[in-house]
């Protein structure tokens, strides 16, 4: 879980300022990638003034989704004061919800959402969505459901690669030494691409 702050907010030492992340976005993307810190990324998308920002400040919640992403899944979402009425602050979160709303095209009509999407050599791709209830009996609950499914995914392709590379072996047992390291390679840029 990774805030991007909105206004200066001293509590929290984790996650990005607005501008930092804006001018980073890909830097910060690729290092996740390379450090191992992410396979996929998701954004929150929610309305500043909603149930779903007291979620994602309660410590207890903030803490579940982070461990349950893990090092597969980097999640940011806007963070700022609420309590506070900067004009500055409420047109970042319109920008970002628009922008998020426009490119989801998965008939996602309304905020609150979460959007999971790869990062692939600079390239935003392979957006996908899931809807969220703005009530907070329900938000932790669909966000959490949310994050399994993508996390199933990504171990479902992991498996699929993994198993391709074991058929290659299974159907040449009898090649030549050179054949079978070029067989490895190849397995081996296929199970981490």
């Amino acid at each position: 879980m990774n805030p991007i702050f909105t206004v200066s907010n001293t509590n929290n030492i984790n996650g990005y300022w607005y501008d930092e992340f804006t001018s980073q976005f890909e830097k910060i993307c690729e290092e996740h990638i390379d450090t191992d810190r992410a396979k996929k990324f998701a954004f929150i998308v929610y309305d500043f003034h909603s149930e779903t920002h007291q979620i994602l400040q309660d410590i207890g919640a903030f803490v579940e989704l982070d461990r349950l992403s893990g090092k597969n899944i980097t999640i940011f979402y806007l963070d700022g004061q609420r309590n506070k009425e900067v004009n500055t602050q409420n047109k970042l979160y319109e920008n970002m919800n628009e922008i998020f709303l426009s490119l989801t095209d998965q008939n996602i009509q309304r905020i609150p959402f979460i959007v999971f999407f790869d990062f692939i050599d600079g390239d935003i791709e392979n957006f996908v969505c899931y809807s969220v209830r703005d009530n907070d009996k329900f938000i932790l609950n669909d966000l959490v459901k949310a994050i399994s499914a993508e996390l199933s995914t990504i171990n479902n392709k992991s498996e699929e690669k993994t198993s391709v590379f074991g058929s290659l072996i299974k159907e040449t047992p009898k090649i030549l030494y050179t054949e079978f390291i070029k067989l490895i390679v190849k397995g081996i840029i296929e199970i981490n691409k």
